[in-house]
């Protein structure tokens, strides 16, 4: 079962810190519905790279419940095979 952290007011997983998301927006409803262009932009930019979009402390919290590794990595050329 998903744990919507913002309604059921915790997260079992520990990624989302829901007392500083409810402060940060009262009414997320709302929020969501006017939001504006720059940060979705930038949100969608950033799904394109296939890693996750956090701080260190949430990729590190993500890296231990999945055990995927999410940090930015250091590019390396493809190879020609």
């Amino acid at each position: 079962m998903i744990n919507h952290a913002y309604f059921a007011g915790y997260d079992e997983n520990g990624l989302v810190e829901v007392k500083k998301s409810q402060n940060l927006v009262g009414n997320w409803k709302n929020y969501l519905l006017n939001a504006q262009e720059l940060p979705m932009k930038g949100i969608e930019n950033h799904s394109k790279t296939g890693r996750a979009l956090g701080d260190k402390r949430f990729l590190n919290n993500a890296k231990a419940i999945t055990g995927r590794d999410l940090t930015k990595k250091i590019p390396t050329p493809k190879s020609n095979k």
